[in-house]
């Protein structure tokens, strides 16, 4: 049996046959699904206006703010302030007898004997100088360059001369900040074992560094 080959128009005529047939079958298949998915997908005008549904209960925002203050950063603060405060009362009481203790060792080289603190050289000279007030440069330097410390220094003497009080609060002030930071890293470095009272990680390990006796 032979096969006759289509003309050009019948293959036309069968091309349009079988997209037209195709499009039928493909609108009669997709739109039922696809409006059985929009009603799924369709909420209440309510609801799409940012609304609370009927018979939902409201709850106002300032009950909700106390209720997290209860529960949450409330109920912490009181101890997180304890432990500030135990920390502050533990540096003070370790050093509150040393406001009189007069300069000794290494403080008259660093401050009575130091030009950069006494005598009023210039920034610059106190940033290209060691500790000692000694050019960096010199082969006799000590190489210890601490500029901020011998800045504070050098406003202390233009408060106070000489007066070892001033010094001695200045230092205080200093270590009492740097426990309550360490208290802070501590705490979120061990992941806040302990909680933040005063068994808390952050709490000891700030206690320690303020009586460790290399302070």
């Amino acid at each position: 049996m032979r096969v006759r080959a289509l003309r050009p128009s019948n293959r036309l005529r069968a091309l349009l046959h079988w997209t037209r047939s195709w499009r039928e079958r493909s609108i009669h298949t997709l739109v039922p699904n696809l409006v059985t998915t929009g009603m799924k997908r369709r909420r209440p005008p309510s609801e799409r206006a940012g609304l609370q549904p009927q018979g939902a209960a409201v709850v106002p925002a300032s009950r909700c703010g106390d209720d997290a203050n209860r529960n949450g950063r409330g109920a912490a603060a009181p101890l997180w302030l304890g432990s500030v405060v135990a920390v502050v009362a533990l540096c003070g009481l370790s050093y509150c007898n040393t406001f009189d203790n007069e300069f000794s060792f290494d403080d008259n080289f660093a401050i009575v004997n130091n030009p950069d603190v006494t005598e009023g050289t210039t920034l610059a000279d106190l940033f290209s100088h060691d500790f000692w007030g000694r050019d960096i440069l010199n082969p006799l330097s000590h190489k210890s360059w601490r500029p901020l410390t011998t800045l504070t220094f050098r406003w202390n003497f233009l408060l106070t001369k000489l007066g070892v009080g001033s010094y001695h609060a200045v230092n205080l002030a200093l270590h009492t900040a740097t426990a309550l930071a360490l208290q802070r890293f501590a705490h979120r470095v061990s992941d806040g074992v302990g909680g933040g009272g005063l068994l808390g990680c952050g709490t000891i390990a700030a206690c320690l560094f303020a009586v460790h006796p290399v302070q």
